[in-house]
């Protein structure tokens, strides 16, 4: 098949079926998940096919026209509770200040550009950056925005609010994507440490790092080649830092998680935790219940 019958059979299943996955995609094109990821990616640059921020499962949904709401629902279904109340709370409030949002809502915040727009309001010399519902129109938001920023800048009008496209790190990643963006450089305020000989954990580690544009602040190697510890900053998470936590062991167990989270939390800051070991689905699950989405566990 040629690009334009290929996209008509994706188009013609998408109007059957609804919002789908790659995967569901693959069976109907007789293509291998590869195969089927790279034409979808030349279909959406072609226009009649879109995709969720969010991924749903293993992978985002792939959408047409008139399906928007259908596969909004389908992500906010996948929400975790934390995530959902934060949502719902900018549905009802229309916008949110990024200077109001708490540690917890800016650790979620990177998984919900399916519904939360990121605007720039230009007030005099100075810039304040809000969170809009996907739904709701500028002009329905600029007056409560001007009423708030009058408030605090006597005098003067917001002169600009554009949908200006604003870093925002992604969600956890599939094998080796990555969650953050784009690489950075090392940071040039890391502690200076003592010469240590990088072990091959360690090294996964920080090319995990280096991929997701991280900035290692500190470093800290607790057990030589098997347990450390690292203060990293986000560039594309608008300078968001974390806490995270790194073991080399065959198998994660929940208090391994449970303490890193309440580490993080005595910091004030999110988590991450990296292992090189087997996390089981059943921990998965309840990390999620108790923590809501507050730290994320990769699997190098």
């Amino acid at each position: 098949m040629n690009e334009k019958e290929l996209t008509e059979k994706i188009v013609v299943f998408l109007r059957q079926n609804g919002p789908s996955h790659p995967v569901q995609i693959g069976k109907i094109l007789g293509k291998d998940g590869l195969m089927t990821s790279a034409i979808l990616s030349e279909v959406i640059k072609r226009g009649p096919v879109k995709r969720t921020e969010r991924n749903v499962g293993n992978s985002p949904l792939y959408f047409i026209d008139g399906q928007e709401e259908m596969s909004k629902k389908m992500v906010m279904d996948s929400l975790g509770l934390v995530e959902k109340k934060f949502v719902e709370r900018v549905k009802v409030s229309s916008f949110v200040f990024h200077s109001d949002l708490s540690t917890q809502d800016k650790f979620v915040l990177p998984g919900l550009k399916d519904f939360l727009i990121p605007l720039k309001i230009k007030l005099g010399d100075k810039e304040t950056i809000i969170w809009k519902y996907y739904s709701v129109p500028n002009e329905k938001i600029l007056p409560s925005v001007t009423e708030k920023l009058k408030s605090e800048t006597v005098g003067k009008e917001p002169e600009k609010i554009s949908e200006e496209k604003i870093p925002v790190s992604r969600e956890m990643p599939k094998r080796d994507e990555s969650i953050f963006g784009k690489k950075a450089e090392q940071s040039k305020d890391i502690e200076k440490e003592t010469e240590i000989p990088i072990s091959g954990f360690q090294n996964s580690v920080e090319n995990w790092l280096s991929r997701n544009d991280a900035d290692i602040i500190k470093r800290e190697v607790k057990r030589k080649g098997k347990e450390l510890e690292y203060f990293i900053r986000l560039k594309s998470a608008l300078g968001q830092e974390y806490f995270v936590k790194c073991k080399d062991k065959k198998r994660v167990s929940e208090s391994d998680i449970s303490l890193t989270y309440t580490e993080a939390m005595q910091k004030k800051i999110p988590a991450i935790f990296i292992t090189s070991g087997k996390v089981s689905k059943k921990i998965l699950n309840t990390i999620d219940k108790k923590f809501g989405g507050l730290i994320k566990i990769i699997v190098l």
